[in-house]
């Protein structure tokens, strides 16, 4: 796999949730050494890591793999960060649908 934003990507993740490369690797299983050969781009991640990392950040592979942790919809282009604030605002209203219709 060669995906040159990748390793900008995934530090942006990792920064932008104030984590060490210490602690990722803590939650993640993979080595600190690992982490930041794959930031610098000196190592490409397997499929495993790059789920593990997905968990850790709370982000879905197709976002982490879009360019630059964006992703475009027609003209409009929302940052991972917005696409997470979205979801939850999807499910929030899904869980107050499903309580007003008796399913929860």
């Amino acid at each position: 796999m060669t995906i040159e934003h990748l390793p900008a990507t995934l530090r942006k993740a990792r920064r932008d949730r104030g984590l060490t490369l210490h602690q990722v690797a803590e939650k993640t299983g993979v080595s600190y050494a690992g982490l930041s050969d794959i930031e610098t781009g000196k190592q490409q991640p397997t499929l495993k890591t790059l789920e593990r990392l997905a968990t850790a950040y709370d982000l879905e592979l197709s976002i982490m793999l879009g360019p630059a942790g964006s992703w475009q919809l027609g003209e409009l282009t929302l940052s991972a960060a917005e696409i997470r604030e979205l979801r939850r605002w999807f499910q929030e209203r899904l869980a107050v649908r499903e309580a007003m219709e008796g399913k929860v």
